[in-house]
């Protein structure tokens, strides 16, 4: 998936220390499919959209989740 190719190369950019999780901001997060790229790769992260509906249908809806 072309979504997660990107999350990856992104993260792959940002030249994080290995093994230590980071806060990052996903601005322009839709559903939140990069989310769980994140997740999965130990990160804290938070995400925003202009658009209420994305949010809505969320692809890793959890706790944290606020619409």
């Amino acid at each position: 998936m072309i979504q997660s190719q990107m999350t990856e190369r992104a993260l792959e950019l940002l030249n994080l220390p290995p093994g230590k999780p980071a806060m990052l901001l996903d601005i322009g997060c839709g559903s939140g499919l990069s989310g769980e790229i994140l997740d999965d790769e130990g990160h804290i992260w938070v995400g925003v959209d202009i658009a209420p509906s994305m949010l809505g249908n969320s692809a890793s809806p959890s706790p944290r989740t606020y619409v």
